[in-house]
């Protein structure tokens, strides 16, 4: 009768969950979360950034293209 009450528990199966197991899996779950969402948010302001950055460029800032040499390339693109 005896051997019928007796029951080893070791810390993967200790009742109470977390207590007596593993402690701060929640506490890293956590972190680990936090630092995620932290990070999508740098990401998400970076593409802001970008995509509002794209517009206040100078006239000046791009590559001189002659209207001889654009039109040239209008040519070679329609007659293809």
């Amino acid at each position: 009768m005896s051997a019928l009450l007796y029951v080893c528990l070791d810390s993967s199966t200790s009742i109470g969950g977390n207590m007596a197991g593993r402690p701060g899996t929640s506490l890293k779950k956590r972190q680990k979360e936090m630092a995620r969402q932290d990070k999508q948010r740098d990401k998400e302001a970076q593409r802001a950034q970008r995509k509002t950055g794209l517009g206040d460029r100078p006239a000046g800032s791009g590559p001189e293209i002659s209207e001889a040499s654009a039109l040239e390339l209008f040519e070679d693109l329609s007659s293809a």
